[in-house]
This record gives structure tokens, C-alpha cells and sequence, in this order.
């Protein structure tokens, strides 16, 4: 993360998700991305936060974390600022829940977002549902 903090736009913020689609759209193993955090949220960033959802079967032996590296200084290459990337299937529930209030930069399979994002809010849901109950129980 960089230590400088920036301001954005939503002109700017708009261009860089074009950017960002423009470069992710040809890269076949991405099934879809999320830009999420401060930047997505017009708040002032240090970085701009972009997860992805990866079909694995397209990317077998590479090493996690190097994909994860690689692919943050190639899309800090198509904008003007620095990015942090998370694999979404690696992302425990909260997590993927703050993804899922982003905005989604592409798409190659729509089907498979819709599928994230529902799947993430009725799971956020039952875990919020569970607790309460715990709480009654223990009352």
C-alpha cells in the first residue's frame, strides 16, 4: 500500500475502471472483477482496490501469490495509481462481502457475478442470523 494518498473524480474513477476492463477483459482466465474500498467509494485512497474471480483450471500451476503480484503491477501499469489485488475465492465471508458492495469493473461470464453476489449477501445474512440466535440462546 502506498503511503500517498490520493483523490478522485468519479469522471476519473469512471476512466480508471474502463482502463482496468480494457486490460482485464484479455486476460482469459479472469471470469470477472470488482473494484472495491475507499477509491469505489469516493473517498480519498491509497490505492485502488480491484478483486478478481479466477477460473483456476486456466492458470493450473502458477503460484498464488506471484499471479496476485503480477497482475497488481500490470494493472498499476494501465492507470495512475498504485493497486492492491485479491483473489475473491480465497476471501473468507466479511471479506467478500465488502467486495460485493464494490462496483464491478467486467464481467466475461455476468451469470457467474450475479451468482457472487447473491450467494455473498444471503451467506452475510446467515451468519448476522446465526449470531442473534447465539445471542437469544445465551440470554
Amino acid at each position: 500500500m502506498s503511503s500517498r494518498l490520493f483523490a478522485a473524480s468519479e469522471v476519473v474513477i469512471a476512466d480508471v475502471k474502463r482502463e482496468l476492463a480494457d486490460y482485464l477483459s484479455g486476460r482469459p482466465e479472469i471470469v470477472f472483477a470488482i473494484l472495491y474500498g475507499s477509491a469505489a467509494e469516493g473517498r480519498p485512497f491509497h490505492d485502488v482496490d480491484v478483486a478478481v474471480y479466477v477460473d483456476e483450471s486456466q492458470w493450473v500451476g502458477q503460484d498464488r501469490y506471484a499471479y496476485i503480484f503480477m497482475l497488481a503491477d500490470a494493472l498499476a501499469q494501465c492507470i495512475p495509481y498504485p493497486v492492491d489485488v485479491r483473489l475473491i475465492k480465497d476471501a473468507p465471508l466479511p471479506f467478500r462481502y465488502n467486495i460485493s458492495r464494490g462496483q464491478p469493473i467486467f464481467a466475461r461470464d455476468p451469470a457467474a457475478l450475479a451468482d457472487f453476489l447473491s450467494r455473498t449477501s444471503l451467506s452475510s445474512i446467515e451468519d448476522d442470523m446465526r449470531a442473534v440466535l447465539d445471542c437469544l440462546q445465551l440470554g
